[in-house]
């Protein structure tokens, strides 16, 4: 219709002696110029002219005016449903859009691609090292896919969220990117999202045959091993329209064993009819991904292409459907209503060193293991139980007498085992402490866990819409429901040369039981249900003037059952050597003549411990916003909410509990006849451990998260057609959660009072001549409001002396919630989250050079930011980890030689990326195009941590495969990064036939 508008146009400007000149209008809030494509050129050629027709009458010519075309205002859904009619004047916050030709002609590998590059206020982590596995903040708030990092936004494609409900991460390797239609970035804290929306929701509109008739296709290729191709077919008959699109993505990666494949398909189908229209869709996915993460700062600079430690593969399966429908009632009435069921599994195997074996000592296996009395007699007792030790007598505690030593005279002995601590930290010699070379023959070194996880979401809502003149009122009601199964087995390995980790039961010490077999961690099973009822009232009391109301009212179920391992670090699971001859009856001449083999540990003492509990969390969440138009290019806004976020089942399961358990009973002391009272501790740090990803336990009650959100802005349109935005927001969080350690091999989630996110979001876009730019800038500070401690013994801040542990005599030992301080920092408010730059800016230039050709240059640019272990941002590259008595060095594992040294900084630098790219439209359908990213080869990081290396060289310690230092004083304390890729050039051909303009 608007090419015909168009061409009736041109025909009778035609016919004028001196045709007017065509009035330039300024694109409206929210339409977009036309962007540049590395896939594809937006259709410039001419309408078609409609040619006169020889039988018709002389018509005279119509004098026509000035010509203005704008772009039509489509309404933006607010929330999970459509069916209110609202512009983006009515939309009190600084929403950001963009609509499927935005996204396609942008070249975004995938949805977080796309975020990064071409939406203010947003920076990607990647701790995985995997482009589909990202962590993404958006206003200091996170959306990703590790299970731990604490969640702050929600996603939502297609009306279902998917958020899964184990740790409400999103993995966005399951969202398909050409399947999008509109993308609409809602901040703040809107209570019409629910669910845990704190910082902003993410809603993705499906596309179907109505709105992408035609077909498209797009394959390509290049550095890296990569190959992806597309394909997405559309259209419709009278009434019923379907979509379908496929997407492939494999590439060998561009780090070492770094292989990843990508699989993911999508359908809808829709039926319009008189009262309404109604639409099915189906998303699957089969993803295999591998991440192989962080590494220290020193095998970066010698290699970026090297791995830590591998394998770190995980595999997603997804199947989600939803059915939806709206009901046209009357012309302002309408119902709209959705139902949905999202299927997914998750599988992982990580290869990880060991942590623990600083503490693998002389009270482990030793190596080099030999007899020191292989002279003496072996006594021989009685085992008539045949429970692997030697029978007591009636008291049931004493240990009968050696069957060939009967009065006790020392005429046999037990066999006495020597050999050499497998940790050279612990050798002494001439006084001097950590000189061993350690045994790298049999001694396990590395850990191997394997997760399985199984979500199912399903749910349903119901909303009923009024589009009044000067109210837009809707009222709603929806039930989400969840369950997930989680399961952790933890084994013992090996690392080879390429520091791959590996499980090898014949080639580790038979006493070590968790190299023989799996160990289960931690198996959970919970549910959820969430109740809600929200509305939104929009009153507009003038053309230029509208006030917005909104709230929702929540209700969530939970309920856990966790069964948590008790016990002993996985070194410690040992098998038993036999230190007599055991007889099966009490006569010497029933027993064998040599020592029986290594008892197995049953693991009788490891049993899961079974924890059952029941959470409820309500909550009533109202927000209030404005729009003033005083002019027409002139839109000012604002808004205030409050909101909440309930805690995950893994949050819940893996919460810090403090509850007072009795580790020494009380006694009454023989010398003073007074009661001594009992000992205690606290129960996370005797009962089940917390380890993530691969452990849980069952564990107290944690308040939902409560926020308080403000924002103030204006956008508009200034010197006919550039575009501007500019807000200034803050959002207070209370009873935020946070994943901290309370020893060194505990950690849990806990309760953090106060942390804010505030700052200034900027935007300017527009046209000129032939080209098209956008800037965006924003400042970010997302910090902590309160005081706390975070265990960080790689941190050269924090505590080093041994007197400040829990129970300790020094000065600081009752700090930290009673827990002491011993190796932790201590958080002061205004800190810095990790990972949050305060600085984030994106430049896109695109210049349209030809109706045919197109040139493209994008610019990222992310300040320095804190490494997760330097919460308080004090770290630096100095002092060392030696441990202290308050007074001075003490000796001992880890304190000796001067401790190690700390000799890298906390933070990851600054760091910007440009990419280019270009394209070519032939032959009309077809678009050849080629990418160039990260055209400056520019190394940099954009995620970290602290920690320390293992393979590192000194002048004790023996190294094995891969560069292990079976020393643990050699190793090193350093910081660990997240390499970004390098230079990659990929090219490829785009096919796309619009069967509506055709």
């Amino acid at each position: 219709m608007r090419r015909l508008t168009l061409a009736a146009g041109f025909i009778a400007l035609s016919a004028q002696a001196a045709p007017e000149p065509t009035q330039v209008v300024p694109l409206a809030d929210g339409e977009t110029p036309a962007a540049r494509s590395p896939s594809g050129i937006a259709d410039t050629t001419p309408p078609p002219v409609i040619p006169a027709q020889p039988d018709a009458a002389p018509v005279a010519a119509v004098q026509l005016g000035p010509i203005s075309v704008k772009g039509v205002r489509k309404p933006i859904t607010v929330g999970v449903l459509p069916g209110l009619d609202l512009s983006r004047d009515q939309i009190p916050s600084a929403i950001q859009s963009a609509t499927a030709k935005d996204i396609r002609e942008s070249g975004a590998l995938n949805l977080t691609d796309f975020l990064n590059t071409q939406l203010q206020s947003v920076n990607v982590n990647d701790f995985q090292g995997n482009p589909f596995q990202v962590d993404v903040s958006f206003r200091g708030f996170t959306a990703g896919p590790q299970i731990g990092t604490p969640q702050g936004l929600s996603v939502f494609f297609g009306g279902t969220r998917v958020n899964e409900p184990f740790g409400d991460v999103v993995n966005w390797d399951l969202i398909p990117l050409f399947a999008i239609e509109r993308l609409d970035l809602f901040p703040g804290s809107n209570p019409v999202f629910g669910l845990n929306t704190l910082g902003g929701a993410i809603a993705l509109k499906t596309k179907s045959g109505f709105t992408a008739p035609g077909l498209s296709t797009k394959a390509s290729g290049g550095s890296f091993g990569r190959r992806q191709a597309e394909a997405a077919i559309g259209g419709s008959v009278g009434d019923l329209a379907g979509y379908a699109g496929l997407f492939y993505f494999a590439e060998d990666g561009w780090r070492d064993n770094s292989a990843s494949e990508v699989r993911q398909a999508f359908a809808r189908g829709d039926w319009n009819f008189s009262g309404g229209t109604v639409a099915l869709s189906a998303l699957l996915a089969d993803n295999d991904l591998i991440g192989n993460g962080l590494i220290p700062v020193e095998q970066l600079a010698a290699d970026r292409d090297s791995v830590f430690t591998s394998p770190d593969q995980t595999r997603n399966r997804l199947n989600q459907f939803n059915l939806s429908g709206q009901f046209e009632v009357s012309r302002v009435f309408n119902v709209t209503a959705q139902g949905y069921r999202r299927d997914s599994r998750r599988r992982g195997v990580n290869g990880d060193v060991y942590g623990e074996f600083d503490d693998i000592g002389p009270s482990s296996p030793l190596g080099n293991r030999f007899v020191r009395n292989p002279e003496d007699e072996i006594c021989r007792y009685a085992d008539v139980d045949d429970d692997g030790r030697p029978d007591t007598l009636s008291d049931g505690t004493t240990q009968a007498a050696p069957l060939n030593d009967p009065f006790r005279a020392g005429l046999c002995e037990n066999v006495q085992y020597g050999g050499t601590p497998r940790n050279g930290a612990y050798v002494t010699e001439n006084g001097e402490f950590g000189v061993g070379p350690g045994v790298a023959t049999g001694t396990p070194n590395a850990l191997l866990t394997r997760t399985n996880i199984g979500q199912v979401t399903y749910g349903g809502a119901v909303q009923l819409n009024w589009n009044f003149e000067q109210h837009k009122f809707l009222f709603g009601a929806s039930v989400d429901s969840s369950r997930a199964d989680y399961s952790a087995r933890q084994q013992l390995g090996l690392i080879d040369a390429g520091r791959r980790v590996f499980v090898d039961p014949a080639n580790v010490d038979p006493l070590f039981r968790a190299a023989q077999i799996a160990i289960p961690i931690n198996d959970f099973n919970g549910t959820s249900r969430t109740l809600s009822a929200y509305f939104s009232e929009t009153f507009s009391p003038r053309d230029n003037l509208h006030l917005t109301l909104a709230g929702r009212y929540n209700f969530t179920q939970v309920r856990n059952q966790v069964d948590a391992r008790i016990g002993v670090d996985l070194h410690e699971l040992v098998n038993r050597l036999p230190t007599a001859i055991l007889c099966p009856e009490a006569d010497l001449a029933s027993c064998p003549d040599s020592l029986p083999p290594i008892r197995i540990n049953d693991l009788s003492n490891e049993t899961l411990a079974p924890t059952r509990e029941k959470f409820i969390f309500r909550s009533l969440n109202p927000s209030f916003g404005f729009n003033w138009l005083p002019v027409k290019s002139l839109n000012l806004f604002g808004n205030i909410s409050l909101g909440s976020r309930a805690p995950s089942v893994i949050e819940l399961g893996c919460a810090f509990d403090a509850t007072p358990v009795v580790t020494v009973p009380g006694f009454t002391d023989p010398a003073t006849g007074q009661d001594v009272p009992p000992q205690t501790a606290p129960r996370s740090l005797v009962g089940p451990t917390c380890s993530l990803p691969t452990s849980l336990s069952g564990d107290p009650f944690l308040p939902q998260i409560r926020s308080r959100s403000a924002e103030l802005g204006a956008r508009g349109t200034v010197l006919g057609g550039l575009q501007w935005n500019l807000s200034v927001y803050r959002t207070d969080l209370q009873d935020d959660i946070y994943f901290v350690g309370v020893s060194a091999s505990r950690s849990y989630f806990d309760t953090i009072d106060k942390t804010r996110r505030q700052g200034l979001e900027s935007g300017l876009k527009g046209r000129w001549r032939f080209l098209e730019y956008k800037l965006g800038y924003a400042y970010t500070a997302a910090t902590f409001e309160s005081e706390f401690y975070v265990l960080s013994p790689h941190n050269a801040s924090a505590d080093f002396n041994r007197n400040n542990s829990f129970g300790g005599s020094g000065p600081q030992a009752g700090l930290n919630n009673g827990l002491g301080t011993f190796r932790t920092v201590r958080v002061e408010p205004g800190a810095i989250l990790p990972a949050s730059p305060l600085h984030n800016v994106n430049l896109n230039l695109d210049f349209k050079l030809t109706k045919a050709l197109s040139f493209g240059v994008t610019t990222v640019f992310h300040s320095k930011s804190f490494v997760r272990g330097n919460e308080n941002n004090a770290h630096q590259a100095s002092g060392s980890d030696q441990v202290t008595d308050g007074f001075g060095p003490v000796q001992g594992i880890g304190s000796f030689n001067g401790g190690r040294p700390f000799a890298t900084q906390g933070a990851v630098p600054e760091y910007a990326v440009v990419n280019v790219d270009a394209a070519w439209r032939f032959r009309t359908h077809f678009t050849a195009f080629v990418q160039v990213l990260n055209v400056l080869d520019q190394d940099y990081a954009s995620a970290g941590r602290l920690g320390v290396n293992p393979f590192a060289t000194g002048p004790n310690g023996a190294i094995g495969p891969g560069g292990y230092n079976y020393n643990s004083i050699e190793h090193r304390n350093t910081t660990f990064l997240g390499p970004g890729a390098p230079r990659g050039v990929f090219a490829g051909l785009a096919y796309d036939f619009d069967f509506a303009s055709e």
